[in-house]
């Protein structure tokens, strides 16, 4: 999944400079040969795309719970429906499956999201006006990036829906 972010990551808006980070106070973002982006550019990679990050690996998590060890995940964890609710909004399903075809890691995703949808008892998609746009951008940013066009300004415009870059 890495080379994907990084590749999408190239074409999120940089916002702000910062410090380099030097010596003892610098810290990986990756493992061994696998690096990746901040987090800023990382999320926004992977919701441009329309896999909110919040999916991934949970709902496999989610599905191996108890309903004891549920229950002290949602006593910790309020609002852990309402996001899954937000999230599941910018979710695109189209891209996943696509994806499914291409990138092993993409059956994963789908299996989490199954799994968040089976805990929430509905299934997922977008909803309001904004998400259904965001829909359509997700689209076609996938789209661009498989045919090498992708762009800065159509990221940018995902991203004024969502209320955020990342």
């Amino acid at each position: 999944m890495a080379p994907l972010i990084n590749r999408i990551s190239t074409f999120i808006p940089k916002r702000r400079e910062r410090v380099q980070h030097i010596g003892l106070f610098g810290y990986s973002r990756g493992l061994g040969k696998v690096k990746l982006p901040r987090a800023i550019p990382f999320t926004a990679s992977l919701y441009s795309i329309g896999i909110p990050p919040e999916f991934i690996g949970t709902g496999r998590g989610i599905a191996k719970l108890n309903k004891k060890e549920l229950a002290i995940l949602e006593k910790y964890y309020l609002n852990i429906k309402n996001d899954f609710l937000k999230a599941g909004g910018y979710l695109n399903k189209d891209n996943m499956e696509k994806m499914a075809k291409k990138y092993s890691f993409a059956k994963g995703i789908i299996e989490d999201v199954n799994a968040i949808e089976k805990y929430l008892g509905i299934k997922l998609k977008p909803s309001t006006k904004n998400e259904r746009e965001h829909y359509v951008l997700t689209k076609a940013i996938y789209a661009k990036f498989e045919t090498n066009s992708l762009n800065e300004r159509i990221i940018e415009k995902a991203a004024v829906l969502r209320k955020s870059l990342g």
